[in-house]
């Protein structure tokens, strides 16, 4: 598995787009599962009685959204996902694209932003993990998580995205304090 990012910045705000990459035996797995859970489920509903049917009618949309609406989700998003993330120097902005669902986008304010990285496991020699937002409270600086991404990125792509919003906040403080940076070579 390897997941994928295109990244963006236009000076205000960095975009990137992280794509799934899941594994082909894990899809056909899945899917054969969700198959197995829908024929079961229609065998089930099909043994009611005519009698039965109001009694049974709230557990049976609960089964149903259990044993066919999640697994359905996960294989979508394992087919087709993408996380979208907005990052400036005031908010970080993030949906999830699921091929034919797309969530809202979330917005969330900091005060004081802060990343980190979370390893998940290595392959290849790479460390394989989630990127991490924290926000630095005011009245404390204590730091609490805002926002991980669900999409696994190897450090190294994380380590450019932590560049391109460290360039954000700094090109943000030059252009406030007009401040003009000054190399002598």
């Amino acid at each position: 598995m390897r997941n994928t990012v295109n990244k963006h910045n236009d000076g205000i705000n960095f975009y990137a787009t992280f794509n799934v990459k899941a594994n082909t035996f894990g899809k056909v797995v899945l899917s054969i599962m969700i198959l197995i859970l829908m024929t079961v489920f229609i065998f089930v509903v099909s043994t009611i009685t005519k009698n039965d049917i109001i009694e049974m009618l709230f557990p049976m949309i609960l089964i149903f959204v259990l044993i066919v609406v999640f697994p359905i989700r996960y294989l979508l998003w394992n087919l087709f996902g993408k996380e979208t993330l907005i990052v400036n120097t005031k908010t970080i902005s993030f949906r999830y694209d699921y091929g034919i669902l797309k969530t809202n986008l979330k917005i969330i304010y900091f005060d004081r932003l802060g990343t980190g990285f979370q390893i998940i496991r290595e392959e290849n020699n790479l460390e394989i993990g989630k990127l991490i937002f924290y926000n630095y409270r005011i009245n404390d600086n204590l730091p609490e998580v805002i926002h991980q991404t669900s999409v696994l990125l190897d450090n190294i792509d994380i380590n450019e995205i932590d560049m391109e919003i460290s360039n954000l906040f700094v090109n943000e403080f030059n252009e406030r304090d007009s401040f003009i940076p000054y190399s002598e070579n």
